[in-house]
């Protein structure tokens, strides 16, 4: 049976998942929400910011170069294929 959650709760779990450092996906499974339902929260609460996929890494990365480019700086980034150009 689905539990329906007011404004205010769907807020306080929202609030909670933030203060917790945890993963969306094990928040959901401690407070027994469905993972889904509780990225929409989440995208409805920021939707600017999408939730961490649970399975992201971060990669380093180091500038190859550094070159002139109509008087200013520009550092170029290169990683397995994708280059990345920060003015």
């Amino acid at each position: 049976m689905q539990q329906s959650r007011t404004k205010e709760e769907k807020q306080e779990l929202v609030e909670l998942y933030k203060q917790s450092g945890m993963s969306v996906r094990a928040f959901a499974e401690e407070f027994n929400l469905n993972l889904a339902t509780f990225r929409n929260w989440l995208y409805k609460k920021q939707p600017e910011t999408k939730p961490a996929d649970d399975n992201l890494n971060f990669v380093e990365v180091k500038a190859t170069q550094e070159i002139k480019f109509n008087g200013r700086q520009e550092i170029r980034i290169q990683k397995n294929g994708i280059e990345i150009s920060i003015p």
